[in-house]
């Protein structure tokens, strides 16, 4: 029988069915909650239900005081310990760098009240701290964080640590007390405060509690001021302690520390079965490689226990680790009608607390001169909050606006989303800002279609949001918050991160979903308890605290020892009268250092009774390796119709077969067909950094904008003018001339940059410092290209930019054009050079004309292919013409013109007239270019992986990882 049900039956038996006089106080509210159904079922005839009550409401309902929230405390004891800390010093902190430290002081305050410590004497007992070593090794690493603040040499300067702690320690006893005389003159208090106040009165007049009998049930820890008030109402009052033989009289299980002494001095009311961990239990040990592996173990459990005929409210999932609850959700079987949560979740973990981060980076950091940069843009239309207040079309359409015309900054008309996409620059308004989106937010995601425990959990953590907003705005209004836009913006990342949602569900109804705390005084038959790693159960660190342990010990209050003793009980108590448990934790390694078991594990396995016949179940994840079955694209018939059609002359689509194309086919037939078959591209992405790409493509435009101001034809205004050029002749004087105006070539490279990269006119002004370095290099190329012009001038600009095709037959009776654009072709002694600017290096010689079309080769020489390509189509378009293809790679370009070379060593011969090899080069191209309407040879993946690494397609294909 469950515990509190017994106290219910105890409680019925001991006062009949009139409790209007019983005052029930209980741990949390969910003992409450259960209760109320136990103590429903332990009577057929009418009842009159008793009052609840817990801690909390107790001390409240017998003080003046009336307890404010942290958010005023803390901005009320910020202006006061400033006042002590800074008094001669000329700088302050902000308030949001004050706001952890300060949260940590009102914990101390609060606990100093809560144990009736003497803060005068505990924080001007100097002469204690001496016993501190000079390392400070009695200090924790989050007191030693706290320091960090002020002192900027404490990691350089160990030594001074101990009195730079001392300098903080010795305004503590004044901040304390100042602070609570400015809350008692505002009638406000924390809660610690007020508990005090209540205990300190209590002898000059006896608050007013009425004479109801108290019932105190399920306790464990108590502070000296809660001793005291049991103390004080002992005669009116009973107490019931939930417990188990089994660590009570253990001297290696501390879980019995604290329920043995609050026996001596509150004798129970009744003593119910004590000897339950040792009845029968189907227990199972689960180690997962990973954290969020142990949720799979869930629908196994469920399953076994439907067989048993299982009841949901009598089965519990406890997380230790709060951010397991997400993934442990979706592992839940459909078939489980109700899911009830029932816990603290860390807000830093909901979608809400995305949103809002982004929100406040795009005001803080994503405006340049009133224009919205495209990262923070992207990132807030990415969101899945944005897509329910703007709709998945109207967002779909900005972001192909944005990515279509390189949009980097953007105004926030041409955004036109204006609730979010505006300039907040006060904090007044940034609150208001705020609180506009997340209310949109809410009104829309309460009507989302999703799982129904989870989606009410986010919405949870929205209206969660919204309060610590609205408060802000509140204090800001009434005078307590006097803070500028920067300080408001990290304020709010402050206090959301480090916030949790207190989740509620509906009653003892459906699946319970809890963490640790919340399972206090309840019992379930049925029970997956899950993280149960050292350092989570129980915890590593006590909260951030001032306060030395050594000294709390000496003191009397909490310490480290206590709260492993407070979470030996919560496991031990949970455990001893479920019949079906599941303990999981995690294998998973943190860097170097592997995850262990819980010291509660470690016991039960060796001390439980029975142990011996716990099962150990081990969840690996599939590490090893997949082998992926290699992509075939065989030739049938419709692939055929489908190739013919796109590339045949007498085809519908007639595409062109350019040299990147060839080059991709010989690179791999796979990737060919992807890309160039099917269509498949990558998505589409927009990035302000500059790549060899992109800076090819500036040099490409502002050559071509300078030879046509040059030669004094109308500048490029779109594509379709390329090929309206009138060629023109060059001199070495004139070449020489553009080539020392460096302010021409700014202006003119500037106009590319604006057009290629940024997709609008875009002053040298709003470039980042990658965008100038890129300036300076591709200045710095274009000058070398004019003086290599120079060096070889005069000759004719015959054309630029310009599209050039061929039309060959194959062997199988199909035609195909060739073509591509040329980055430019000139004339001189009736040699028509086809120049190729390469932003990077590579060879410029080849072994074989055959090495070009090698299959699988380790490194296929792409841009000789692509220059012989342009050198067989200008040999057939330009009969009279001697051709010469040159690749021009502007690191080592010089005056010399460098003439591909084929052979090895010094029989290698420069290509200064590709008609040589013109027939040759087109039979294997020809051949290769058969091999794609080849209807045997299908399409498939290179066995070699030398390209791999870098292909659009690799996660597609698989091979390369």
């Amino acid at each position: 029988m469950q515990f509190l049900d017994l106290v219910a039956k105890d409680i019925i038996a001991r006062f009949g069915n009139d409790l209007s006089e019983v005052v029930m106080v209980f741990p949390n509210t969910r003992s409450r909650i259960f209760f109320d159904e136990y103590i429903a079922n332990a009577t057929d005839k009418p009842l009159f239900s008793p009052r609840y009550e817990d801690f909390d409401s107790l001390f409240r309902q017998a003080s003046s005081l009336r307890e404010a929230d942290n958010l005023m405390l803390i901005s009320i004891l910020y202006k006061i310990y400033v006042k002590h800390f800074y008094r001669n010093r000329e700088e302050t902190e902000t308030f949001d760098e004050f706001f952890f430290f300060g949260e940590t002081l009102l914990r101390d305050f609060d606990e100093i009240d809560k144990y009736l410590i003497d803060a005068k004497k505990l924080y001007r007992n100097i002469a204690d701290l001496e016993q501190l070593s000079d390392d400070f090794e009695h200090l924790t690493q989050e007191q030693v964080n706290l320091l960090n603040r002020f002192f900027a040499d404490i990691k350089t300067n160990p030594t001074r640590i101990k009195d730079n702690f001392i300098s903080v320690w010795s305004i503590l006893a004044d901040v304390y007390s100042d602070f609570k005389a400015e809350l008692t003159a505002k009638g406000l208090a924390y809660n610690g405060m007020i508990y005090r106040d209540v205990i300190e009165k209590w002898n000059i007049s006896a608050p007013s509690y009425n004479k109801a009998n108290y019932v105190f049930v399920g306790f464990n820890v108590l502070s000296v001021c809660e001793e005291k008030l049991m103390e004080n109402l002992r005669p009116q009052s009973l107490y019931y302690w939930d417990y188990d033989e089994y660590f009570f009289d253990n001297p290696f299980v501390e879980a019995g520390k604290f329920i043995k002494k609050n026996m001596e001095k509150f004798p129970p009311a009744a003593v119910f079965e004590t000897h339950n961990i040792e009845k029968p239990k189907n227990i199972s040990i689960i180690s997962t490689s990973t954290e969020v592996a142990q949720a799979s173990y869930i629908p196994t459990f469920i399953d076994s226990l439907k067989k048993k005929e299982w009841l949901a409210p009598d089965t519990a999932i406890v997380f230790c680790n709060e951010q397991t609850l997400l993934p442990a959700m979706r592992f839940i079987p459909t078939n489980v009608d109700k899911i009830n949560v029932t816990m603290g979740f860390p807000l830093n973990q909901t979608p809400v607390y995305d949103f809002i981060i982004r929100l406040l980076n795009l005001q803080q950091k994503g405006i340049k001169n009133g224009k919205f940069h495209h990262t923070h843009v992207l990132s807030i239309i990415n969101h899945y909050y944005t897509s329910l207040i703007v709709g998945d079309t109207e967002l779909q359409d900005l972001k192909d606006k944005i990515i279509d015309n390189r949009l980097f900054l953007s105004t926030a008309e041409e955004l036109n989303i204006p609730l979010i996409f505006r300039r907040i620059e006060t904090s007044e308004d940034m609150i208001n800002y705020l609180l506009e989106i997340v209310q949109a937010v809410g009104i829309k995601a309460k009507d989302a279609d999703a799982d129904f425990a989870r989606i009410n959990l986010l919405n949870e953590a929205i209206f969660r949001v919204f309060r610590i907003l609205n408060r802000i705005s509140d204090l800001t209004s009434q005078g307590y918050l006097d803070i500028k836009l920067p300080t408001l913006i990290s304020l709010i990342k402050r206090i959301l991160s480090a916030e949790s949602v207190p989740f509620h569900g509906e009653p003892a109804r459906g699946l319970q979903l809890m963490g640790m705390l919340e399972t206090r005084n309840l019992d379930f038959d049925n029970l997956i308890i899950m993280s149960l790693n050292e350092g989570i159960m129980p915890k590593a660190e006590q909260q951030a605290s001032f306060i030395p342990q050594f000294i709390r010990r000496s003191v009397g209050m909490s310490c480290l020892e206590h709260q492993d003793a407070i979470f030996a009980y919560y496991f031990y108590r949970l455990l001893q009268r479920a019949d079906n448990v599941a303990l999981s934790y995690s294998t998973a390694s943190n860097g170097i250092v592997k995850s262990e078991m819980s010291r509660f594990l470690m016991q039960i396995i060796t001390e439980l009774p029975n142990h011996e016949k716990i099962r150990r179940i081990s969840i690996q994840s599939d590490v090893s390796p997949t082998v992926n079955q290699p992509i075939v694209i065989e030739k049938t018939p419709s692939v055929m119709e489908r190739i013919i059609n796109k590339f045949s002359i007498t085809g519908k689509s007639n595409i062109q077969l350019s040299p990147t194309a060839i080059n991709s086919f010989i690179d791999c037939p796979l990737q060919f067909y992807l890309r160039y078959i099917e269509g498949v591209k990558e998505p589409d992405e927009l990035t302000d950094e500059l790549d060899n790409k992109i800076l090819g493509t500036v040099i490409h435009r502002t050559i071509e904008i300078i030879y046509r101001h040059l030669g004094g034809i109308a500048p490029l205004i779109a594509e379709k003018n390329r090929n309206s050029f009138t060629p023109f002749e060059v001199s070495r004087a004139k070449i020489e001339q553009y080539a020392g105006n460096h302010k021409l070539i700014d202006e003119l490279l500037e106009k590319a940059f604006s057009v290629e990269f940024f997709g609008r006119p875009t002053p040298r002004s709003l470039y980042n410092g990658e965008h100038l370095i890129y300036f300076g290099v591709a200045r710095n190329f274009i000058r070398k290209i004019l003086l290599f012009d120079a060096a070889n001038a005069p000759f004719v600009i015959h054309k630029m930019e310009g599209y050039e095709r061929h039309t060959i037959s194959l062997a199988n009776g199909i035609s195909v054009d060739i073509g591509g654009y040329v980055d430019r072709m000139r004339i001189k002694d009736n040699t028509l050079f086809v120049d190729d600017y390469k932003v990077s290096t590579a060879e410029n010689k080849l072994g074989t004309l055959s090495g070009l079309f090698e299959e699988n080769a380790k490194k296929h020489p792409k841009h000789i292919l692509q220059a012989f390509y342009y050198g067989l189509i200008m040999s057939k378009n330009y009969p009279t013409n001697d051709i010469v293809p040159l690749l021009l790679y502007l690191p080592r370009i010089k005056s010399d013109i460098p003439y591909i070379k084929i052979g090895t060593g010094q029989n290698a011969i420069g290509i200064n007239d590709f008609r040589l090899i013109a027939s040759e080069f087109e039979a294997m191209l020809c051949s290769k270019i058969e091999e794609i309407f080849d209807p045997t040879k299908p399409f498939e993946a290179n066995t070699s992986t030398e390209s791999c690494q870098w292909c659009d397609f690799k996660n597609i294909c698989g091979k390369y990882k």
